[in-house]
């Protein structure tokens, strides 16, 4: 990556975890960015950031317990696309209550689920 690249990857960091618990690597990730350090060392710090999978098992560990966890977990291959969609509906407004909550950094999680939640009801009117 070009010193461009991770500025960009930077901002869209900042976006999802400057108000988080995550904040401090992203701040180590900016310090270094400022003195000029090598870009692998800033990609190294700033992969430690959680991943959209690794948010997505933090959220589903927050759910247990919860009817929605329980419809989750039930859908599969042979459910149908409506109860995909209600599913994920489901989980993405559990994802903006924590971000209401202060757990910003399931702010990167929305446009995930939004995508394939229109996938999804895509494939349910185009039926």
């Amino acid at each position: 990556m070009n010193r461009n690249e991770i500025l960009t990857s930077l901002y869209e960091a900042d976006k999802y975890f400057s108000k988080s618990i995550y904040r401090e690597i992203l701040q180590k990730a900016w310090g270094l960015y400022e003195q000029d350090v090598s870009t692998k060392l800033i990609q190294e710090t700033l992969k430690k950031l959680p991943s959209d999978k690794q948010l997505l098992c933090k959220l589903m560990e927050k759910l247990k317990g919860k009817s929605v966890y329980s419809t989750l977990k039930r859908v599969d291959a042979n459910s149908s696309k409506i109860k995909e969609a209600k599913a994920l509906s489901s989980l993405l407004t559990h994802a903006l209550i924590s971000v209401e909550q202060g757990e910003n950094e399931f702010k990167k999680l929305l446009p995930v689920l939004l995508s394939k939640i229109n996938d999804k009801v895509y494939e349910v009117i185009s039926k």
